[in-house]
């Protein structure tokens, strides 16, 4: 197996550790991109924040769960990046303006509940939507999520809040009368 080593030559993440941590929160972070749209590329960007836990990973963390989901948002961005660059189009992903998709279900009242959320979801800020995610999605703390998205833990406390609160508002006023302009979603 192999050992990362120091300037020194010294080991500077156990395997047995390194391969613990993997075991524990590889299916997590593939879970985080195939949620954010990035499903085809999901393991590989995994595998990426692998490599930077490798090489960066603080030796003095209790919990890497925060720290690679703060990784994992970067590699993100990163990846997002470098497709723009390559084809030179921004096309949102599932937030385009058009009626979501719904699956065939035998219950109304779900697929109306289903596409009222997804409409909602469409409408909040991208930083609304990241916050909830990492609670909801990925079950991360307040605090945890602030650790992912460098800023305080009262930060995140109160931009979870705030985000609850417009998401709400937008569930009790589901139909919008025009899509979002993106310009308009910053």
């Amino acid at each position: 197996m192999f050992r990362r080593t120091g300037a020194e030559g010294e080991a500077v993440v156990p395997d047995d550790r390194f391969a613990d941590m993997h075991r524990a929160h590889y299916a997590d972070l593939v879970r985080y991109f195939a949620r954010r749209g990035a499903l085809n590329d999901a393991d590989e960007l995994a595998a990426e924040v692998f490599v930077i836990a490798w090489r960066k990973l603080p030796e003095d963390l209790d919990d890497p769960r925060p720290w690679l989901f703060g990784v994992a948002r970067r590699v993100l961005a990163g990846s997002r990046r470098s497709r723009e660059r390559k084809t030179g189009l921004d096309i949102p992903l599932d937030d385009d303006g058009r009626e979501p998709a719904l699956s065939v279900s035998t219950h109304s009242g779900e697929i109306s509940i289903r596409t009222d959320l997804q409409r909602a979801w469409n409408r909040l800020k991208p930083a609304d939507q990241e916050i909830l995610a990492l609670t909801a999605w990925e079950g991360l703390t307040a605090a945890e999520a602030a650790t992912v998205l460098g800023i305080r833990r009262s930060g995140a406390a109160m931009r979870l809040s705030r985000a609850r609160e417009r998401l709400r508002a937008l569930l009790q006023n589901p139909r919008p009368t025009r899509p979002l302009l993106p310009q308009e979603k910053s």
